[in-house]
């Protein structure tokens, strides 16, 4: 049984590294490398370092987003362990396909016990809240290039609370899927504690500040090279981040990259400019705080608690 989970395993990483691996090719096979060299040269550094910078406001409001639901759930961390935490997910997310958010229960388990299924019911809703606001952002893009009318938008804002509404309805249906029963489980135990208007409402409001700094992190970077308007970035980066969350490549690299270069091509933006930006970007917001998670390896401590 372990062998099989194992054996399970492996073949997700291996297939994850693969994809990953295939795309970033097929999109560097069409770069012309004088026309990078000479984006590359003329970056703008100054915006490239406040890109850098809003690393640290998006890293501090996701701590406290993070340590919030951790105290629900009866889990008390000091705020630079729940940084570490956040830090050593997003290595994991660069390793791993899809574990990024879904390592810090385990990771919290390992070094301060056990929490329960709580905490991976907190995880999952996190991951909610997320998917909602990057939908909400993206419902312009979605209009605009893809003509999908008004379905996006009224997903993307009557999500929460249709989902909420019929709760019980779909909490049985999925119960049925026992591959999927422990994620169901987890939460419906997190649910039961945690349902409350007022912290859903500081919550969304945390989530949103976040991920309009990460956006307008993104802007930063891409006005590294050239000007763009930002409400390109609002819409195509949340599109792109939306693709790249899902659980297929090693921390979103490849597909999330396309998804820029196919969109910012809709807008004008040469196959070149917009490359670059993809892996700018992705080493700004993805790898540099990895490397930093990886540096905090050597400092995990495991519980003593039976």
């Amino acid at each position: 049984m372990i062998q099989n989970k194992n054996f399970k395993k492996l073949v997700t990483i291996s297939l994850g590294l693969v994809l990953t691996l295939v795309i970033l090719l097929f999109l560097i096979t069409k770069v012309k490398t004088d026309s990078l060299r000479g984006i590359l040269s003329t970056i703008n550094i100054y915006f490239l370092f406040i890109s850098i910078f809003l690393n640290v406001p998006v890293l501090l409001l996701m701590g406290l987003r993070w340590q919030y639901l951790l105290r629900i759930v009866g889990c008390n961390l000091r705020f630079k362990d729940v940084l570490k935490n956040i830090m050593m997910s997003t290595m994991f997310a660069n390793i791993l396909p899809g574990a990024g958010d879904f390592s810090r229960p385990l990771l919290i388990k390992y070094e301060h016990g056990g929490v329960g299924t709580r905490l991976v019911g907190a995880t999952i809703f996190e991951k909610i809240l997320d998917f909602v606001i990057l939908a909400s952002f993206s419902s312009y893009a979605a209009l605009s290039f893809l003509e999908l009318k008004y379905a996006m938008v009224l997903l993307s804002f009557l999500f929460v609370p249709v989902f909420f509404l019929f709760y019980e309805r779909i909490n049985k249906f999925f119960r049925k899927l026992r591959y999927i029963d422990y994620f169901f489980e987890s939460f419906h135990n997190f649910y039961r504690l945690f349902i409350n208007s007022r912290r859903i409402l500081i919550l969304s409001c945390i989530s949103f500040i976040i991920w309009s700094i990460i956006l307008i992190q993104m802007y930063f970077v891409f006005i590294s090279i050239q000007n763009i308007p930002l409400i390109y970035i609002f819409t195509i980066g949340s599109i792109s981040i939306l693709v790249g969350s899902l659980p297929i490549s090693i921390g979103g690299i490849g597909p999330r990259e396309a998804t820029l270069i196919f969109f910012l091509g809709k807008v004008g933006i040469i196959y070149d400019v917009a490359f670059s930006f993809g892996v700018l970007f992705s080493s700004v917001r993805i790898v540099l705080p990895a490397i930093i998670g990886a540096l905090c390896i050597p400092f995990i401590k495991k519980s003593k608690a039976k």
